[in-house]
């Protein structure tokens, strides 16, 4: 009965992981990351989106599934339509498969991509070492309310990575005004992706004049983190539309805040506000 169960579990795995990494990952290679992955999280799997290679590891599981799989973002990528080499900000990049996302259907998109933790950021770095074609600069920082350097918690999984006063890695921290210094002054930044868990708050409240050069921005918030709807009220005010990306399998909102009225659902503050 064990040996029953433990091979219903297995091959689950193998279907799960064959179909979700159908395009990204061949089979021999699903077949690793489902049998070495759980014992060797660390372990680097090789893969390609299209034209672009990259490496993951299996605590880099979710990101690569929701990111290239499901194309989560690409409601953000058709408000670009028409922009043949647009100024993108990734800020909580992982090992880069918004940034590989976006090259894939923008080649010659310009790229800036901050992650926070050291051992994904090496894997970051790896990434765009494999891709030398690409205009894609990263840099090893959290995003934060203030220059300096910050706590920072590791999980299991490196999406659910978080600033945190018991983290037990010190890692440099940026405001986004020194990471719009980066950028060159005569520049609109045509995209910002968030995806820092739960330090949107501190990155973004107050940021008022630093957010008058960004022509759209996407985030994931996380209500157990952060104020989601001192945020999303902020968003609004300040870009004048909010959407909420509709089907996502998470249970945290992906939002589109944007200057021009779009065709998604709107995301309701209130409505977060008298959530549980």
């Amino acid at each position: 009965m064990a040996m029953k169960k433990l091979l219903q579990t297995l091959k689950g795995r193998l279907v799960l992981l064959l179909k979700g990494y159908r395009y990204t990952c061949s089979v021999r290679e699903a077949y690793r990351l489902a049998f070495l992955g759980p014992k060797y999280p660390d372990y680097q799997f090789q893969s390609h989106f299209n034209d672009l290679r990259y490496i993951f590891r299996w605590r880099d599981y979710y990101m690569v599934n929701e990111v290239l799989d499901q194309a989560e973002y690409a409601p953000a990528k058709d408000l670009l339509k028409g922009s043949k080499s647009p100024f993108i900000l990734d800020l909580g990049s992982n090992i880069g498969t918004f940034s590989l996302y976006f090259f894939h259907h923008f080649p010659q998109a310009r790229i800036h991509a901050y992650e926070a933790s050291a051992a994904t950021y090496a894997v970051l770095n790896q990434n765009k070492d494999m891709n030398p074609q690409l205009d894609w600069h990263i840099f090893h920082a959290a995003a934060w309310k203030e220059d300096g350097a910050i706590s920072f918690e590791n999980k299991a999984f490196s999406g659910g990575s978080f600033v945190s006063p018991n983290g037990k890695e010190t890692v440099p921290a940026l405001s986004l005004t020194t990471i719009l210094a980066s950028v060159p002054a005569d520049s609109q930044v045509d995209l910002l992706k968030i995806d820092i868990e739960g330090a949107e708050e501190a990155t973004l409240i107050g940021r008022d004049q630093e957010l008058s050069r960004i022509k759209t921005l996407v985030i994931e918030l996380h209500p157990h983190l952060c104020n989601t709807v001192a945020i999303a009220k902020m968003l609004r005010a300040h870009f004048g539309y909010l959407y909420a990306l509709p089907n996502r399998q998470s249970s945290k909102p992906l939002l589109i805040a944007s200057r021009q009225p779009l065709t998604y659902p709107l995301y309701h503050v209130e409505d977060q506000a008298a959530s549980p």
